[in-house]
């Protein structure tokens, strides 16, 4: 069955007159009409997007389409854009063998508490003919959990990227560190620095990232090509068999091409095996992915990187854009004399000719932090910043429209949640 074919069976379902009413509302479908018929793909870009707050408004009765003994388990996202997350009705989730090719899972694991993520990791071991033994990781009892995890015999984690210096912590003082076979991180990207701690922290481990979104029961979001090795892009994944991925001008909300060198926000159409408790159809997840020029070797699909969040990881800024990812370039060019750990903030500051741009970037000294090297640094990393294809932060600078960057020395307190990198003022 070709893609089309699979769109147009989903919408089929989806539209039918007993249906849940989401999307028949959504596409202003009259009471008695019957199913939605795709025509071809002229028609398929005309459907409205559904986001997360079209999901948050809509009743759970009126997005549901399974029955109660379907529903593996209710999540909600994370809620780190600041807005209400909804609650979303998941099936049991499928496609999880690809992690069979980096680990066999027959010793306990590690791994986070969130609802369901551990009942996933046993259902894989059952399926595999092993006892389900899943240490749940409670960040608020962080050395109960890794002492647990010691007697127990875990040779695998599966967390948060956030939480991953936490445990590597904790488990060098209960000298388990070198037996972790396995690190799987979600939540948001690997870092080079973070990348850097584990090769030290955990020497024997395979990673691997896993990119997954609360809303979409159909997990994960893309399927990684290769374990993370230091190889850049750190981590790359091609789509999963049972999704169809667009790429959209997120201004716009015009359809970019599939194609290599393509930059813009992921949409994904989930056809995941029946029952289907929420089917998203052409969802916007709100990250921006990148199209690499290689192919997956392993599948021949073309592979996609994630370069950042559209609400937390792009600011707009007069003549340009202040980007995570660049940041993230831009730091490692110094590389010797700090990490890629950043928070940058953007205020915008009244003056006589109008409003100014004024940047105050914190970064993670490797040695010295005086305010004689901070200061020196902050006019380095203007004149290397890119605020667009040919213009610098520093040129924006001597044009009068941003203030001088300033660089001050970050916290070094270990946050157990997701934290924003780019905030506006």
């Amino acid at each position: 069955m070709n893609d089309l074919e699979r769109l147009r069976e989903l919408i089929a379902e989806c539209t039918a007159p007993d249906a849940p009413n989401m999307y028949r509302t959504l596409y202003g479908m009259r009471d008695g009409e019957p199913a939605l018929h795709l025509a071809g793909w002229h028609e398929w870009i005309k459907l409205p997007l559904v986001t997360k707050d079209l999901l948050t408004e809509t009743p759970v009765a009126n997005r549901f389409f399974a029955s109660n003994t379907d529903v593996e388990d209710i999540r909600t996202s994370s809620g780190t854009s600041g807005k209400t997350p909804p609650f979303i009705l998941r099936s049991i989730p499928s496609g999880l063998e690809y992690r069979l090719q980096y680990h066999s899972f027959e010793n306990p694991i590690l791994a986070s508490n969130v609802p369901c993520m551990p009942h996933w990791h046993e259902d894989l071991q059952i399926s595999l003919g092993y006892a389900p033994r899943v240490i749940a990781f409670d960040p608020i009892h962080a050395a109960a959990s890794v002492r647990l995890a010691r007697i127990a015999g875990v040779d695998a984690i599966s967390t948060f990227a956030f939480h991953v210096p936490l445990i590597g912590k904790l488990m060098i003082q209960e000298g388990i560190a070198e037996q972790i076979r396995l690190i799987e991180m979600c939540g948001e990207s690997c870092t080079r620095s973070l990348f850097d701690f584990i090769k030290r922290t955990f020497p024997n481990a395979t990673i691997i990232p896993q990119f997954g979104a609360a809303e979409i029961e159909d997990k994960p979001v893309g399927i990684p090509c290769r374990a993370i090795t230091g190889e850049e892009p750190l981590s790359v994944y091609h789509t999963k068999p049972s999704h169809y991925h667009e790429i959209i001008d997120s201004e716009q909300e015009i359809v970019l091409p599939y194609e290599p060198g393509t930059e813009g926000e992921l949409v994904i159409t989930s056809c995941s095996p029946k029952p289907r408790a929420t089917p998203l159809i052409r969802y916007r997840t709100g990250d921006i992915v990148r199209i690499l020029p290689e192919k997956c070797a392993a599948h021949n699909q073309l592979q996609f990187t994630l370069i950042g969040r559209v609400s937390i990881d792009f600011i707009k800024i007069p003549g340009g854009m202040l980007r995570a990812d660049e940041t993230e370039r831009v730091l490692r060019v110094f590389n010797g004399e700090i990490t890629d750990r950043f928070e940058l903030h953007r205020y915008l500051r009244p003056s006589s000719e109008g409003q100014k741009v004024e940047v105050i970037l914190y970064v993670e000294p490797r040695d010295q932090n005086s305010p004689e090297v901070l200061n020196r640094l902050a006019e380095r990393i203007a004149q290397e910043l890119r605020v667009g294809p040919f213009r610098t932060y520093s040129e924006g600078v001597e044009d009068g429209i941003y203030l001088p960057l300033t660089c001050l020395p970050i916290t070094s307190t270990q946050s157990p949640t997701k934290s924003k990198r780019m905030i506006a003022h």
